[in-house]
């Protein structure tokens, strides 16, 4: 138990915390236009609960989720004296997004059981890998490193933000089964190690997802 001192009084906050896996499972984009679009991925769950009250704590969630699929990618081509700009989405790429979110969370008991409904809102970081398809090729750039099984094809980070609803079920064990809705947006970014000339770029996307877990909590 931490105390926390406000003025002249204190107040004591239970800490608990816990660590879990989960499915990750991208829903359909409302947008037309977006070609993004992911696998079914899994994540690492770790949250932290700052009890107020028996029914009542502020949730601190850390999340890393990985999963393949394409995203688009976009560059400038100058095909006589003219700039086009060129689209990619066949494309193989690797998401691995990482956020640290916040809100509150409610228990309900129910029996020896208890019913648990969180929000949280938080942001991070998204980081895409990308292996191109023959329409992408040109983003390799040239050079003698291209056959070097090391090689790592142009990749892109950016900023991210997300959200977060979760319905769990507490039973009276150290575990925890949980539903998570998840929206995200992740912002544009150049694209490390594709040729300057080209203007690459991973273009913005917004991702929702639906993320069954099983956690350990102690």
């Amino acid at each position: 138990m931490i105390g926390v001192w406000l003025g002249a009084s204190a107040l004591a906050v239970d800490v608990s915390a816990g660590v879990g896996l989960s499915l990750v499972a991208d829903l359909p984009d409302p947008a037309p236009l977006d070609a993004t679009r992911w696998s079914l991925g899994g994540g690492l769950v770790v949250p932290v609960w700052l009890g107020l009250t028996d029914r009542t704590s502020v949730r601190l969630g850390f999340r890393g989720d990985h999963a393949s699929g394409v995203d688009q990618l976009t560059w400038t081509e100058t095909i006589a004296g003219v700039d086009h700009r060129f689209v990619s989405d066949g494309h193989t790429a690797w998401l691995g997004l990482f956020t640290l979110a916040a809100g509150p969370e409610v228990r309900v008991p129910v029996g020896d059981h208890a019913l648990t409904f969180a929000l949280e809102g938080g942001g991070g970081a998204a980081a895409t890998w990308h292996a191109m398809d023959l329409d992408s090729q040109v983003l390799l750039g040239s050079g003698p490193g291209l056959d070097d099984p090391g090689h790592l094809d142009p990749y892109a980070w950016s900023p991210a933000v997300a959200g977060f609803a979760t319905v769990g079920f507490a039973p009276p064990w150290p575990i925890r089964f949980e539903v998570t809705f998840a929206s995200a947006y992740v912002q544009g970014a150049g694209l490390t190690g594709a040729p300057v000339p080209l203007d690459a770029r991973r273009e913005a996307f917004a991702a929702t997802s639906i993320r069954p877990a099983i956690l350990a909590a102690f």
